[in-house]
């Protein structure tokens, strides 16, 4: 693409919304968003305090943009060991808040504010699409299925509607490095325990590449959907 574009990456501090902001901010003007309200110290733009299950300070935050904004990459999500053979609760409205409703406000923000907006991805996993194979996980792979499901609703909506916005749903498999992987554990009264122990897993910088590549496509192809786990990981 020639010229500049604009955008915002939600969960900025951390992970992979962090690989993405140093990676993109090369080329691009962009916003951060986060709960911590920090970035890389090589990513260049503005940074914004954000909780993104609060709609008004998410609707704030894509206001503040450029209103030629060309994408909106959210990677919010939570994930905790909470079973559901006992109470949970508070993890459990931590996981749905942030990964169903926290996306449902980025995506209604941005397609009330900036209609035009070139491409929207989204980071949601692989356990969407399978039984949860990890202990503890139910309620993650529960809000993330419904996330998926929210995304294909939404792509169909605006289409009808006349929309040319793309919506990539893009699930990883396990990565290393992030919140995910270092604070599933904290749930427990003992914390402990490295949920990607088992084999080598992504890193951050590899799926942040992979978000590149779908930015980075024509105008005319639509990748909706886009699986990346690492080699070990069987399914």
């Amino acid at each position: 693409m020639i010229g500049t574009r604009h955008g915002i990456i939600f969960g900025a501090s951390a992970g992979v919304g962090a690989a993405l902001a140093s990676i993109l901010s090369q080329r691009d003007k962009l916003t951060f968003v986060s709960r911590r309200g920090t970035v890389p110290a090589d990513a260049v733009g503005a940074s914004i305090r954000c909780d993104v299950r609060d709609y008004e300070a998410v609707y704030a935050a894509i206001n503040s943009t450029s209103a030629d904004l060309d994408y909106v990459i959210s990677c919010v999500g939570v994930g905790y060991f909470a079973p559901f053979t006992k109470d949970n609760s508070h993890w459990w409205r931590e996981i749905v808040g942030t990964n169903l409703n926290g996306n449902i406000n980025i995506l209604s923000a941005t397609t009330r504010l900036r209609p035009n907006c070139r491409q929207i991805v989204v980071a949601g996993s692989v356990a969407a699409r399978r039984m949860s194979r990890t202990p503890g996980n139910q309620v993650y792979r529960a809000s993330k299925a419904a996330l998926s499901a929210f995304l294909d609703d939404i792509r169909y909506d605006l289409r009808i509607a006349g929309s040319r916005t793309k919506i990539c749903n893009l699930a990883p498999g396990f990565i290393e490095g992030t919140d995910f992987s270092r604070r599933f554990y904290d749930s427990e009264e003992k914390p402990g325990g490295n949920i990607c122990g088992q084999f080598p897993g992504l890193t951050p910088e590899q799926v942040a590449n992979v978000v590149s590549w779908v930015l980075n496509s024509e105008s005319n192809v639509d990748i909706s959907e886009l699986t990346v786990r690492p080699t070990a990981q069987p399914d």
